[in-house]
């Protein structure tokens, strides 16, 4: 009798694992359904709303090149998820570390989304931190790689050319008719007669002293200080342009027209288009190339992340997405919209 009893307890134990073991692989074979007409992504059986990836677009800054901009959030939010589920596997989400990083940052006040946006940042972060571990400033890079890629692209170690101007600034109202418009450009060429007529950067900044309307400059004898070609700043470009186009010290440009006047400059010093030095050149590169192999490393970590989970992706609104941001329209009104 104990033989047979200890049988079908043997039995008994093998039928419960093996179902068991059944259950475990339904679940793992369990596949999300199709993606609904409303959601542009979703990896294992979370979803990624039009809304949201308009959002995280508007929040990173981007103000045009929609198409680049839409593909690369996607993909940053794709690899998110793809990280948070990762971590949740590996118990992130309970580790003390994790749970006493979210306490200390969590405002008091948190809703609930603000609590699960915070929680997944930090399990997120924990997570890259102990797996991937970026940091460029620890890639060796051999000297004839830097040497070999300096020959290569010689123009990204070109200092472009600088520029300091002095101008005269008259200012045309917003409300001014065309009428005193005219008048004012009459005196912006009386002035630029005087500047031809005296020919010395002191007489140029006296000029300036007296008759600029740019209160920033007019104290300084109309100095703009060095500019560096291809820059932005609050000159207007055709402004910047008519500097570039001076070659010699005391050089006059034209009267220029702009959006809020007329602007005479004269060329107080100009330096052409130079080599960085080798030394100041090296680190760049060194620092560059690095930051090209971690990029690397990230990528193949993320694709190779990615491919343990089952990603969709509804490639019909997320054009309609990349539209509604091209016209400005509100996130919220982007969907698939069938006819």
């Amino acid at each position: 009798m104990p033989r047979t009893h200890d049988k079908r307890h043997r039995v008994s134990i093998a039928a419960f694992v093996g179902m068991a073991l059944f259950l475990v692989a339904c679940r793992r074979e369990d596949k999300p359904p199709p993606l609904p007409d409303n959601v542009v992504a979703g990896i294992e059986w979370t979803t990624i709303s039009p809304e949201m990836l308009a959002n995280e677009v508007l929040r990173q800054g981007y103000t045009n090149g929609w198409d680049d901009a839409v593909e690369n959030c996607l993909e940053e939010i794709i690899r998110s998820e793809a990280v948070y589920l990762r971590a949740k596997e590996e118990g992130f989400d309970k580790s003390p570390q994790a749970l006493a990083a979210i306490r200390t940052n969590l405002p008091p006040d948190a809703n609930e989304a603000l609590r699960l946006a915070l929680s997944k940042q930090i399990i997120v972060a924990r997570f890259l931190e102990t797996h991937l571990g970026l940091d460029a400033s620890r890639v060796q890079i051999p000297d004839a790689e830097i040497e070999e890629y300096s020959r290569k692209n010689p123009e990204e170690f070109t200092i472009p050319p600088l520029a300091n101007g002095a101008l005269i600034f008259v200012r045309v109202p917003t409300n001014s008719t065309p009428e005193s418009t005219a008048a004012l450009k009459e005196r912006a060429e009386s002035l630029r007669t005087k500047a031809l007529e005296q020919k010395e950067l002191a007489e140029f900044a006296s000029l300036a002293a007296r008759h600029s309307d740019d209160a920033a400059t007019r104290n300084v004898g109309g100095e703009m200080g060095w500019i560096r070609q291809g820059t932005t700043n609050r000159w207007p470009v055709v402004v910047l342009q008519a500097l570039f186009a001076l070659r010699e010290r005391g050089d006059l440009s034209p009267v220029v027209v702009a959006p809020d006047g007329f602007y005479i400059l004269r060329l107080v010093k100009y330096r052409p288009a130079s080599i960085a030095p080798w030394t100041e050149a090296r680190e760049q590169i060194r620092f560059l190339l690095a930051e090209k192999k971690e990029a690397a490393r990230a990528d193949q970590f993320f694709a190779s992340l990615k491919a343990g989970f089952r990603i969709q992706v509804n490639r019909e609104l997320v054009k309609a997405v990349k539209q509604q941001l091209a016209t400005n329209a509100p996130a919220a009104q982007v969907t698939r919209g069938n006819p």
